[in-house]
């Protein structure tokens, strides 16, 4: 009877090569344009990914997530080069969100592009909130008459290297096809779920541009009934498209939650009225993949004509810590020098901490260690050749003229009523 022998397994190439060393090899030669390998090491574990201030401390901490090991939050900010679906009901103040992170991305030294679909961005309140609305290249305000060309510009100034980008509102954006119809003709010709299926195309291909340049993007999204409900089982749903959902890193649900009122001199009736100067807003991460805040909650302020109010956060956590002592309805904080600041209600606190010199400042100095938040990352963006932008629309504007198939299973639900 014959012996079987076991045959010694063989290797190719030099010793101790992994197969991945080896198929890199092929890769080097095959592939030597192409930039789809990351090269990763052990200090990418010891630094925030790259990010951009929210201009809220409570926000940063809250996408931040727990620091790791090295002590490092994973992402406190917008990460760059990643998509946030920003959503909730009206009033709820997601455009006063966008227009707060602009100002902090500019302030510190980068750029914006607000995509405006719904043409109601008021100047006026961009300049309250810090935005420099007189400087074009700092940033820009874009109102497209279609959806489509509001993607091509999208397309165009992420390729440029823009470091933040802003939709307002991703469901409210005019398909060509409807656009050009008469207006007579208007709701004729137009298919359910159009604007779901558009989205659905652009967003794949306009997510690796991102991520290729950095440019963080701000998606905002209205909530709305489905379509055909009624009653006890009317439910409603961010508007966009099932696209929205699967695309971003981020969707954070935004809720008003308490309303903040104040004595305010009424010319009309000639008396102290109470007027609503402001209210809290609650965040709820429904999905992050930057860190390990996923379904984590947290609370911020937002003040008529201010915008987000830091100082209220602040003092919220300076509370907390017991930095500042509040008995009844009276807060007080001793400061660093000994001197004592006491004032009776949250609004009058918080005038007396920004009247006074250097108050502010120091508050957010002994407080902000404890959310240890980290801080912005804002690099010079990588030059594109024209030429390679250009060819890119094209093939863009080819993706969109492309109309789907009536079962290729568009959300229906989503994006007809904006």
């Amino acid at each position: 009877m014959a012996k079987k022998t076991k045959k010694k397994a063989t290797t190719k190439g030099k010793a101790g090569a992994t197969a991945i060393d080896r198929a890199m090899t092929v890769v080097k030669d095959a592939m030597k344009d192409s930039d789809a390998i990351v090269p990763l090491s052990e200090e990418d574990a010891k630094q925030s990914y790259p990010h951009l201030s929210t201009g809220s401390v409570v926000m940063n901490h809250l996408i931040g997530g727990t620091p790791n090991r090295f002590g490092v939050p994973p992402c406190p900010g917008l990460p760059r080069g990643k998509i946030l679906q920003l959503y909730g009901h009206a009033s709820c103040g997601k455009t006063t969100f966008a227009l707060t992170a602009a100002a902090t991305t500019i302030a510190a030294g980068g750029t914006c592009v607000y995509i405006d679909f719904e043409n109601e961005i008021a100047p006026d309140y961009a300049r309250a909130l810090g935005v420099p609305i007189g400087d074009a290249s700092r940033f820009l305000l874009v109102q497209p008459d279609t959806l489509e060309e509001g993607m091509r510009y999208l397309w165009i100034f992420a390729s440029g290297g823009v470091d933040l980008l802003v939709i307002d509102s991703v469901a409210a954006g005019v398909p060509q096809d409807i656009f050009n119809q008469k207006i007579e003709k208007v709701g004729e010709l137009g298919r359910l779920g159009l604007i779901a299926a558009k989205w659905g195309m652009f967003l794949p291909k306009f997510k690796r541009q991102c991520a290729k340049t950095g440019a963080a993007v701000i998606g905002i999204s209205q909530m709305r009934e489905n379509i055909g409900a009624s009653g006890n089982q009317a439910q409603t749903k961010a508007q966009g498209g099932q696209a929205w959902t699967f695309y971003p890193a981020l969707r954070m649900k935004l809720a008003r939650v308490q309303v903040e009122k104040g004595k305010q001199y009424d010319a009309v009736t000639a008396k102290m009225e109470e007027k609503v100067y402001g209210g809290k807003i609650k965040a709820k991460l429904d999905k992050c993949k930057v860190s390990a805040a996923q379904g984590q909650e947290a609370f911020f302020y937002i003040r008529q004509g201010y915008g987000i109010d830091d100082v209220c956060s602040v003092m919220d956590i300076a509370q907390a810590h017991k930095i500042l002592k509040k008995s009844g309805a009276w807060y007080s904080w001793t400061r660093a020098n000994g001197d004592e600041i006491r004032g009776q209600g949250t609004d009058k606190f918080r005038k007396l901490v920004l009247e006074t010199e250097g108050a502010e400042q120091e508050l957010y100095k002994v407080t902000l260690p404890f959310l240890a938040s980290g801080g912005d990352h804002l690099g010079p963006p990588e030059e594109d050749e024209d030429q390679q932008v250009q060819d890119e629309l094209v093939e863009i504007d080819e993706l969109l003229a492309d109309k789907p198939k009536e079962d290729e299973g568009i959300d229906e639900d989503a994006g007809v009523d904006e």
